[in-house]
């Protein structure tokens, strides 16, 4: 193999790298975006079932998922945290030469 033909294939190594960053990043902001809207239609469906019950029964359900919200109350970020590590993966982003526009 002659030192061209290694030049080459390192080249395209570090193009297809950068390729691959941008598509993860651009596929990991489509399925947050996916997720995020996934969600909204779900509370949607959730708000319009809710309709539908008793004073009771919504009550006992917000006492469920409050007592399920308190038992992971660990493992859930607080919206400074959040921000924080959206900060931080962010900046990794742009020193790898990742367009962040839109994120921070």
């Amino acid at each position: 193999m002659t030192q061209t033909a290694c030049y080459d294939k390192t080249e395209a190594g570090k193009e297809t790298a950068g390729i691959a960053e941008t598509v993860n990043a651009q596929t990991e902001k489509q399925s947050i975006q996916e997720m995020l809207e996934a969600m909204g239609q779900r509370a949607e469906e959730a708000g319009s079932w809710c309709a539908g019950l008793s004073t009771k029964e919504k009550n006992d359900l917000l006492l469920k998922a409050a007592d399920r919200l308190e038992a992971d109350a660990g493992r859930i970020l607080t919206a400074n945290d959040m921000d924080a590590a959206v900060r931080t993966i962010a900046g990794s982003a742009r020193a790898a030469g990742i367009d962040t526009e839109g994120v921070v």
